[in-house]
């Protein structure tokens, strides 16, 4: 296990903390550095997870606890690649094949937690994945049964839907990976999760854009995300479409997938069948 106490990472408040070279304690300070670092205050505590100098320490989940005295454990799986698997004196990752389901070393892991909840991060499925392979939703499943609170995973550089307590794929938060133009990799979200020990009470997406060496919040365009549920069904109307048109021609029609969400420039504009916030925008005629 790693543990690093940093309000940031860079050389200067490396050498700031350490007070190395020696003699630049007599500029910096003998015992302590004169000079509090800013964040301080308010940096916590980075857990290592989901790999260790062997497979115990690998599979082991970390616990962290918030200044609530709310403890969470954190479970860390991937599966794949099998070459980096840890093993009984093997330095490496904590690998499952999880498309043969969910071991039960796994399974025993995130029941014997001792906590108020229970965080499963697996690194699973292929690389550029439009939606999660059948057999993630299968594993999802199995470690909600097994007493996760919460999934969270991660893999195919886009981020995928939620559904229920289980959120398959957080995309990426640094650009490490080609971009696609189509899939728009080097756009992300941040998602703020409100959790308890009965699971996810709320959750916030904040759009990134992904830059080179940078990450940001992500502005215009780039921030429009629209929000469906893909098995709410909705009878299609005039009125349910909140146009300015007076017709549909849909209307009557049952259909299954409807959007619940849409949020404009990184501001939500509608939620569940009504619009919200303030107007934006320009009216462009048309000629």
């Amino acid at each position: 296990m790693v543990r690093a106490h940093a309000s940031s990472v860079n050389p200067a408040d490396w050498h700031l903390i350490r007070g190395e070279p020696r003699i630049a304690r007599l500029q910096l300070g003998l015992g302590r550095p004169r000079q509090e670092i800013l964040g301080c205050d308010v940096a916590g505590t980075v857990e290592a997870v989901g790999a260790g100098a062997d497979e115990a320490a690998a599979r082991r989940p970390a616990v962290v606890a918030a200044r609530s005295g709310f403890r969470l454990a954190v479970v860390g799986v991937t599966d794949h690649p099998v070459d980096y698997a840890a093993g009984p004196a093997r330095p490496g990752v904590a690998h499952a094949d999880l498309r043969s389901g969910v071991p039960s070393w796994l399974r025993k892991a995130v029941a014997g937690c001792e906590a108020d909840a229970v965080l499963v991060t697996p690194h699973w499925g292929p690389n550029m994945a439009t939606s999660p392979q059948p057999y993630v939703r299968a594993a999802a499943a199995e470690l909600l049964a097994a007493g996760a609170t919460f999934v969270a995973g991660h893999s195919a550089h886009v981020f995928h839907g939620v559904e229920g307590r289980v959120l398959y794929d957080l995309g990426d938060f640094l650009d490490d990976y080609r971009v696609d133009p189509v899939l728009r990799n080097d756009l992300g979200i941040l998602v703020l999760v409100t959790l308890d020990a009965l699971g996810p009470r709320r959750l916030e997406a904040v759009p990134l854009a992904l830059g080179y060496a940078r990450t940001e919040l992500a502005a215009g365009a780039d921030a429009d995300i629209v929000i469906a549920d893909l098995d709410l069904e909705q009878e299609a109307r005039a009125d349910a479409l909140l146009s300015g048109q007076d017709h549909c021609p849909f209307e009557g029609v049952q259909v299954r997938g409807w959007p619940v969400t849409t949020i404009v420039s990184g501001r939500v504009a509608y939620r569940d069948g009504a619009v919200v916030g303030e107007p934006s925008g320009v009216y462009l005629s048309r000629r």
